[in-house]
């Protein structure tokens, strides 16, 4: 199983490299990314399950030997039971987690189905994770998450190989050093990754079969998604907050009186245009603005102008949700 599959061709190199799998099923919440695979192999006369409903896989019969790869439009972080339980001896994330784990809603949802779905027995299931986060930081979040039973768990770093100049992968550069740095990108308060930040990424593997797990148990293995959804909370107070910050009380210092300037010199401006009374306890700036001070440099290059205004216009939104307010979720200013 391979979750939140994109546009990738992950599940094409998988049955050309383990010939033991008869069947890899890709699951993704964006239908156009599955009509994209089925597009495609109607062009390539690839084998592929053509539906892209949200209905079960069916579980192969015993005897069946055509190997293909299934695509199916399957939201796993609020669908709930969609995947036949205890079924696949392997799920590939290739970044997914990472996304989810940026919204308190997505992740729980994910964790619970993801260890519901796999294989339990003598071998269990494994569940492999590739992902930017540091392992000190993901791995207690899933090794100590509420009811699951993961037996072993192994880490490894893996080069992420420079693309060569005429295409050919005979001739890709290898990276000098294997190592990712166990701290964080935001340790400093700021993000200032280390040059190994782009060059390499952890892949996780988790193997479902714990003290808690029975071999011969058919009944699912549910986790509490409120218990999980706690777990992951805390896990992120912990890291961000005390373990490598991402705002240190400096740096939130340095904000503050970064505003302030602003705010005054947008005061000086506006009066001299006769815009704005100068003894107004509220002062408007500009969204673009508050971007320019809220980030540095290098947050920038990761952190474009367009993706911040698309964070805040979905803040605007959740918020109006919550309080019931109807403010201008395209606001382009800032006020404070």
């Amino acid at each position: 199983l391979h979750v939140g599959c994109g546009t990738s061709r992950l599940a094409e190199d998988m049955l050309h490299h383990f010939p033991r799998y008869q069947t890899i099923t890709s699951v993704d919440s964006n239908e156009e990314d599955i009509c994209f695979h089925h597009s495609l192999a109607a062009k390539t006369q690839t084998p592929v399950n053509d539906t892209h409903t949200h209905e079960s896989p069916s579980p192969p019969h015993e005897h069946q030997q055509e190997r293909r790869s299934e695509y199916r439009v399957v939201d796993l972080s609020i669908t709930p039971g969609t995947l036949p339980p205890h079924f696949y001896d392997v799920v590939v994330d290739k970044g997914t987690l990472d996304c989810a784990l940026c919204c308190d809603e997505f992740a729980p949802g994910l964790i619970c189905e993801v260890h519901r779905t796999l294989k339990r027995g003598p071998q269990g299931g494994v569940l492999v994770l590739v992902t930017f986060h540091s392992v000190e930081y993901i791995v207690p979040l899933l090794r100590d998450c509420p009811g699951t039973d993961w037996k072993d768990i192994q880490v490894c770093v893996v080069q992420r190989c420079k693309d060569p100049p005429n295409g050919d992968p005979s001739q890709k550069e290898e990276l000098d050093e294997l190592k990712r740095s166990s701290v964080g990108p935001w340790s400093s308060g700021t993000f200032r990754p280390t040059s190994d930040y782009n060059s390499t990424v952890n892949v996780i593997l988790l193997r479902t079969g714990g003290p808690s797990a029975s071999a011969s148990s058919t009944t699912p293995s549910l986790l509490d998604r409120e218990l999980v959804a706690e777990h992951i909370r805390s896990s992120n107070d912990d890291w961000f907050q005390r373990q490598n910050p991402m705002v240190t009380p400096t740096r939130e210092t340095d904000i503050r009186a970064a505003f302030t300037r602003a705010c005054q010199k947008r005061t000086h401006d506006d009066a001299n245009r006769e815009r704005v009374d100068p003894t107004s306890p509220t002062v408007s700036l500009p969204l673009a603005e508050c971007y320019q001070v809220l980030f540095n440099d290098e947050e920038r290059s990761y952190l474009t102008l367009e993706f911040f205004t698309q964070d805040w216009e979905a803040f605007c939104r959740t918020d109006n949700e919550t309080t019931g307010s109807a403010s201008d979720t395209q606001s382009s200013r800032l006020e404070g």
